[in-house]
Order: C-alpha cells, then structure tokens, then sequence
C-alpha cells in the first residue's frame, strides 16, 4: 500500500515535470520563430549633427504586413529656399508600410539635421504606433516614442549655429583640398627629379 502511494506521488510529480518541460518547450519555439519589429535613432558617426531613424526587426522569426501610424509628426527636414517643408507622415515607407521584414533586416526611414531644420525643438518627439504579423497571421501593435533630446551629447554636435558648422566644415574641407595638392605637387616634384636623374 505504501509502495503504491509512493509510485502515485512520483508519477504525478513527473506528469507535473513533464507538463512544465513541454511549456518551456512551446515558449522556446514561440520565441524563436516571433518577430521583434521596433524603432531607434542613430546618430552617424562620421557627422555627428545627422542623426538616422531606423526600423528593425530584431526577433527570430519574420514580420509581415508591417504598418505606421504617425502619433506625433515631426519636421526632418527643411528646403533651403525655405519653400516645403519634410514631415515623417509624408515618408513613403511610413504611408505605404513594408510587406517583409526579415530577421534582422533593418531599413534606414529618413535622415534628420539638427543644423538644417531651423524649427528643430528638442523637447519635440516622434511617435509612431506599428503593427505587424508574424507568420501565423497574429497581430502585434507597440508605440514607439521617439525623443531626439535623449540622443547622448557624443551624438550631438557642439556647434548649434548653421552658419558655424557651415564654417567648420569649410575649413576643414580646406585642410583635405590643401593636403591633396600638396601630395600631388610633392609626386610631381619626385618625378622631375628622378627624370632629372
């Protein structure tokens, strides 16, 4: 009688462990095959005041029939002559949505200035609500907020006048125009010699 007790406790306990097993095992399977679609700003490395607006699907598995809504738009860009004006709610990609998003894929949306889009605010944010499918057909919908004055101060330029990074960027093109020339004109030099010789 006792033996019997003691046979029935381990079986239920290991229909018990079992069940648990085959839950985590579902889990893993599900995780490995969702999508993880989101948005995130980059600022470029090579100059700092342009700053990328990125959207990526970071989960194991596909996203399908990928949609925007624009929450909160927000001015990327401006025209020098001052004469249109470029908003995220008039992006392409943002009005038409992607069919595919492939693990890992990542797509560039728009690029954005801090030295030419005269408005900028930096209080001011982006928010963009996405849905999306997995491959079963299941919905997922997230908002993003996207919040430019959160970008590190490496990311940021410390000039904050147009005109001062226009200068900059002059001088600096200067500096690699006279650099070329004088690389050329020191070859050149080396070439009469060695004609000379």
């Amino acid at each position: 009688m006792f033996f019997s007790i003691i046979v029935a406790i381990s079986t239920v306990f290991y229909a018990f462990l079992t069940w648990g097993l085959v839950s985590e095992t579902r889990k893993m399977r599900k995780v490995q095959t969702e999508p993880n679609v989101y948005l995130f700003i980059e600022p470029r490395d090579e100059h700092n005041e342009i700053t990328d607006l990125f959207i990526q699907n970071i989960g194991l598995g596909a996203a399908y029939n990928i949609g925007f809504d624009v929450l909160s738009d927000y001015m990327y860009y401006e025209s020098k002559e001052r004469s249109k004006k470029y908003w995220a709610s008039g992006v392409r990609i943002l009005e038409d949505g992607i069919k595919y998003l492939a693990p890992n894929q990542k797509k560039r949306i728009f690029s954005t200035s801090f030295n030419d889009v005269s408005e900028f605010n930096l209080k001011n944010h982006l928010e963009i609500n996405i849905i999306y499918e997995n491959s079963m057909g299941i919905k997922k919908e997230f908002t993003f907020p996207i919040s430019f004055y959160e970008i590190p101060a490496n990311g940021m330029t410390t000039i904050s006048d147009p005109f001062e990074r226009r200068l900059v960027n002059s001088v600096e093109k200067i500096e690699k125009d006279t650099h070329i020339i004088s690389s050329k004109i020191g070859n050149h030099i080396d070439g009469l010699r060695e004609n000379e010789k």
